[in-house]
């Protein structure tokens, strides 16, 4: 059976990758001592913009978007995309 590529498989490659990349730095961080390799591997960046609150009297709503990536984050996504251009 022939596999296609799908942006679907693309999608869950990632989403694993970025889970997994989180857990696994979410652990390091509470074992690792105090270094500056921990610091350099789990230094956090946040992406993205503050929740905005929209009231319009008979309804209202809040929007906001934000990523936080580490080092550890972005390997395991380069890991699941060199799987999935492999496969």
């Amino acid at each position: 059976m022939v596999w296609r590529k799908s942006y679907t498989l693309l999608t869950w490659g990632l989403i694993i990758g970025i889970v997994s990349g989180d857990i696994i730095g979410y652990i390091l961080m509470r074992t690792l001592p105090d270094s500056p390799v921990k610091d350099l591997v789990l230094n956090t960046v946040h992406i993205g913009f503050s929740p905005v609150t929209f009231d319009l009297i008979v309804l209202k709503f809040t929007i906001g978007l934000s990523f936080a990536f580490n080092l550890l984050t972005v390997i395991f996504i380069i890991i699941a995309l060199y799987v999935f251009y492999r496969l």
